[in-house]
């Protein structure tokens, strides 16, 4: 009988003991790999409008505009990985950086942002949890490589909310949707007085599956 008091007593202490460290983890990492779905434009030229050089246009007797391009639309789907680093600032609420890498369709943009993340709803430390997340800052183009024309990054939002599924380990599984959008322009010179750009905005529905540490 002495035996079994022992056998529970021990489980008990370890439950209570694994309890006390999910609750008192401060630092916290979501790893997550991600699908990005919307429709993209598509057509055989890149850029519009084209843009003369005001004073070869106010010297010149005659003017050619650059005619409109006509884009197609179609369903587009994006691979993307990104990463939250942050400290919890309270039991339910965490606060951090978020980086990552987004292969568009004619753009590789690293978003660098301010991560917030939320649990909106949860039983119990080991149990699931319904979290709520925010990101909120820019893309970056340095890793897209060389290109005849210029690329440059700009405003990036991602709220989603999804589910925290926790292990024995403390560690938990991600399922998150969400809806990401990436602004950012290419310019390319024409000759030494023209100059043509376009300015993307970039809206597509997410999901995200990871790990949290």
């Amino acid at each position: 009988m002495k035996k079994i008091y022992v056998i529970l007593l021990f489980l008990a202490f370890s439950a209570t003991a694994q309890e006390r460290e999910v609750k008192t983890s401060r630092f916290v990492n979501q790893t997550e790999i991600g699908l990005l779905a919307g429709r993209s434009l598509t057509g055989p030229t890149y850029y519009y409008p084209y843009y003369p050089n005001p004073y070869l246009y106010l010297a010149s007797s005659s003017y050619i505009a650059y005619p409109k391009t006509e884009y197609k639309e179609k369903n587009t789907g994006s691979l993307s990985i990104q990463t939250f680093n942050g400290w919890r600032i309270l039991p339910r609420t965490a606060v951090g950086l978020t980086t990552g890498l987004d292969a568009y369709q004619g753009a590789l943009i690293m978003p660098v942002a301010a991560g917030v993340r939320q649990v909106l709803f949860e039983k119990g430390p080991t149990l699931s949890k319904i979290q709520a997340s925010l990101d909120l800052g820019a893309g970056t183009l340095w890793l897209d490589g060389k290109d005849e024309v210029s690329k440059k990054g700009g405003l990036m939002v991602n709220p989603a909310v999804g589910f925290i599924f926790p292990t024995r380990s403390g560690s938990a599984f991600l399922l998150n949707f969400g809806y990401k959008y990436q602004y950012y322009s290419i310019s390319d010179a024409v000759d030494a007085d023209n100059f043509r750009e376009e300015s993307r905005n970039i809206k597509r529905l997410q999901l995200r599956l990871g790990f949290q540490f």
